[in-house]
């Protein structure tokens, strides 16, 4: 039992200490930085075209958010938001040049409306994104929000 749950939790360590493909993580790594590109410059087109259509996030509770709902939210936040800046890390890239997961985490700061006066904001997550390679490129087809270690 014991060595059951040992190996259970160990698990996926295993994955993540793999040896990545140093030409795969570019790639990726530019497919990232686009996407931080154009949230901070509130590109929600952009943003939807680096969504599969068939993609879906799941937040730390659980709630899944499918394309068109995650681009209805950029278009929302955008709204009402100004000064966005994001600071991307990549921790760790997986897979291969058809699929592939890239675990990171992102730092945004940005400044919201709330009433009559605008307040600064600041949020960190942490994330698996399974993403494609499709004919149009790279797509992101599903996103698993990290719980952070004292959470």
């Amino acid at each position: 039992m014991v060595t059951a749950l040992a190996t259970a939790m160990l698990a996926p360590l295993a994955v993540v200490t793999q040896p990545e493909n140093p030409a795969l993580r570019t790639e990726l790594t530019a497919f990232m930085r686009r996407w931080e590109r154009n949230f901070e410059r509130e590109n929600a087109d952009a943003l939807g075209a680096m969504l599969a259509p068939d993609a879906c996030s799941v937040d730390l509770d659980g709630d899944r958010m499918t394309a068109a709902e995650s681009d209805r939210a950029a278009r929302n936040f955008f709204k009402e938001s100004k000064h966005i800046r994001v600071n991307l890390s990549i921790h760790h890239v997986q897979g291969s040049f058809e699929d592939a997961v890239v675990w990171s985490s992102a730092t945004v700061s940005w400044t919201q409306k709330l009433g009559r006066r605008w307040v600064s904001r600041h949020w960190t997550g942490h994330y698996a994104d399974s993403i494609r390679n499709t004919p149009d490129g790279w797509k992101f087809y599903y996103s698993q929000e990290l719980p952070t270690i004292g959470r």
